[in-house]
């Protein structure tokens, strides 16, 4: 007869611990999906294309194009060393192919600019040329430009979106991965404390996990967490227990160490990995 383990409590925080593996499976898969989503999304977007839902604004950024020559590089000097609050409208200019479009600059950092983009409810559906320029330098025929795609509402600007986070829920990728992450940390680790507080109570109740179960010709070869120092010896009969700690069979110790012991099962014998080992009264 094996050690016994009060049924109810064993089952119920079994099944707390399988939730949270399942939802530790689930935040690690929302991890990587994110990470995958934002990649894919990521080397696939146009960096020079804007796409802005009509009669509304966003935030917009771009390299600025510095031609050569003192005129550009004495303005781009003067706006990236300007005092904060001020205008740069003054030092980056801009020109667009769309009547209803306008900018206004709000930083520059190196050749980095930032921008808000307005779009007025009048102005035509489509794509539209944005060049963006310092003081005093117009475009150049070879010099970057982008294109600023003006669709009717908010359902067309989220079918247009390259990530399918940002597509079907609206969200970054990003945030779906960093807000995953620590929910699949705590989960993580509430299921090894579970597992660990699991394992203490069944070595308490006589009970051991298979550490291996190896095919030696015409037997099993196992080694199984019970030893001397819980009361086994030599010779010892335990029963063999299947993942529901329900009695299957027997083994034979026949090499036993403090924490561990071997034996020999017949092949016929129904054994597995997920299997304990329990003492016998």
């Amino acid at each position: 007869m094996t050690h016994a383990i009060p049924r109810n409590r064993a089952e119920r925080r079994k099944g707390i611990a399988d939730l949270c593996q399942k939802l530790t499976l689930v935040m690690c898969s929302l991890v990587l999906l994110g990470a995958l989503d934002g990649m894919q999304a990521g080397f696939r977007t146009d960096k020079t294309m804007f796409c802005v839902v009509r009669g509304e604004e966003t935030l917009v950024s771009g390299d600025l194009y510095i031609p050569p020559g003192e005129q550009g590089v004495r303005v781009h000097a003067e706006a990236e060393n300007s005092a904060p609050g001020t205008n740069l409208d003054g030092y980056i200019r801009y020109s667009t192919t769309a009547p209803g479009l306008s900018m206004h600059f709000i930083e520059i950092k190196g050749r980095l600019w930032r921008g808000l983009l307005r779009v007025s409810d009048s102005a035509a559906l489509g794509d539209a040329r944005l060049d963006v320029f310092l003081r005093g330098c117009p475009p150049e025929e070879l010099a970057p430009y982008h294109t600023v795609r003006i669709v009717p509402d908010r359902a067309a600007l989220a079918a247009s979106q390259l990530s399918l986070f940002r597509r079907i829920f609206g969200v970054e990728p990003w945030w779906v991965m960093l807000g995953a992450m620590p929910l699949a940390a705590l989960c993580g680790l509430a299921v090894f404390r579970e597992k660990g507080r699991e394992m203490n109570r069944l070595l308490a109740n006589g009970v051991a996990p298979i550490y291996k179960l190896a095919r030696r010709g015409d037997h099993w070869e196992v080694v199984f967490g019970l030893g001397t120092n819980h009361g086994v010896r030599e010779g010892d009969t335990l029963a063999i227990l299947d993942r529901n700690l329900a009695p299957v069979g027997s083994l034979t110790a026949h090499t036993v160490q403090n924490e561990i012991s071997h034996a020999n099962v017949d092949m016929r014998t129904k054994i597995a990995p997920s299997f304990f080992v329990a003492l016998r009264n």
